[in-house]
């Protein structure tokens, strides 16, 4: 069967990647680092995340944080903060996206490194900044450094499924920028050098995307010769809530898969396929299933589930992700499912940014 043989393929290909995942030594580099938060709406969750930031144990840093027209009193709560590392400000045009308020910010910012989050987000340590710089000077130096956004969630099958899914996609992303393929970031933990980000043309390429601020700019600043790194380090993870309902998550999924369509061809051949051989490797297991019982198809199936725990297992320890690995079969065969619905959902639902 021609699906299982590029699924397998694809999963030793991220086996082999995996043996490149390392904490990185910590560097005695310590260049000035501006955090850059853009936020709408988040309440709460933004005066929590910018204590944590401002509670970073580094040495030379500053906050930025943009309000995007919110409608709540977060801004207010913000304003009662008195450090002289936070710096407030307001967006000047109200745009579809976050990336006129990002281009805003990035233009305050006094340091060489800019590293972004989300106003939603939570760093895991007081070291997120520390490892994230640490990830930089390895040679050969990085101009860019995605980081790991892991997905808090309940225990029902639709959070399981979303932690799930953010580990497969870093697992993807990962393993494409550890063979010098790399193609995307998660915005919520996000370290780029911003003379590399200047140079690359910043967001003018793709400024009439809604999405993709983060996207976009790994493949501009590695079109330019730019060094895209990875970084694990549980230090250096920023969580964020989970969906609570399904027409939540397909909707801010909605919004990142937009900006795929912008690939380069090579890259959405490789993320077409992977995610087609599955659907095809499944579609064609229930027909033949249906058509007659035959034990040799249940030995297919779990000859590949023994293939996938075996090349994911690495990932699952430095990802931290065993939890559901208990249930991988389980998630492996809602994954054509969740492909199909999404296409579908994708093309009818709404794309906005929150």
């Amino acid at each position: 069967m021609v699906s299982f043989g590029i699924v397998v393929a694809f999963w030793l290909w991220f086996a082999i990647a995996s043996h490149k995942l390392t904490a990185y030594p910590s560097s005695n580099e310590k260049p000035g680092v501006s955090v850059i938060v853009v936020y709408k709406n988040e309440g709460k969750n933004i005066i929590n995340l910018i204590e944590r930031a401002l509670a970073q144990n580094y040495p030379n840093f500053e906050v930025i944080a943009i309000d995007d027209f919110s409608t709540d009193d977060g801004s207010a709560q913000l304003s009662k903060i008195q450090d002289s590392r936070l710096h407030l400000a307001k967006a000047i045009k109200d745009l579809p996206g976050k990336k006129e308020a990002l281009s805003q910010a990035i233009n305050m910012a006094k340091n060489p490194y800019l590293l972004f989050t989300d106003g939603d987000c939570m760093p895991s340590s007081t070291n997120w900044i520390q490892r994230m710089v640490d990830s930089v000077f390895i040679e050969p130096k990085a101009d860019i450094v995605c980081g790991y956004g892991p997905l808090k969630t309940d225990e029902t099958m639709l959070g399981k499924w979303q932690r799930y899914e953010t580990w497969l996609t870093a697992v993807q992303y990962m393993t494409y920028a550890f063979s010098n393929l790399p193609y995307m970031a998660v915005g919520r933990n996000m370290l780029v050098e911003k003379e590399s980000f200047v140079a690359s043309g910043g967001f003018r390429s793709n400024a009439h995307l809604a999405s993709g601020d983060d996207d976009m700019t790994v493949q501009s600043i590695f079109s330019k010769g730019g060094i895209v790194r990875p970084c694990v380090d549980q230090d250096a993870w920023v969580f964020s809530d989970g969906k609570n309902s399904l027409p939540e998550y397909f909707r801010q999924k909605t919004r990142h898969i937009s900006t795929s369509y912008h690939y380069s061809m090579t890259h959405k051949l490789y993320l077409g396929v992977f995610a087609l051989s599955q659907m095809v490797f499944w579609v064609t297991i229930l027909i033949l299933l249906f058509k007659a019982f035959s034990w040799w198809i249940i030995i297919l199936v779990v000859v590949k589930w023994v293939i996938q725990m075996i090349c994911h297992l690495r990932w699952m320890q430095f990802l931290g992700h065993t939890s559901v690995s208990k249930i991988f079969p389980i998630l492996d065969v809602i994954s054509p499912l969740y492909y199909m619905s999404l296409w579908v959902y994708s093309w009818f639902g709404r794309k906005e940014w929150k």
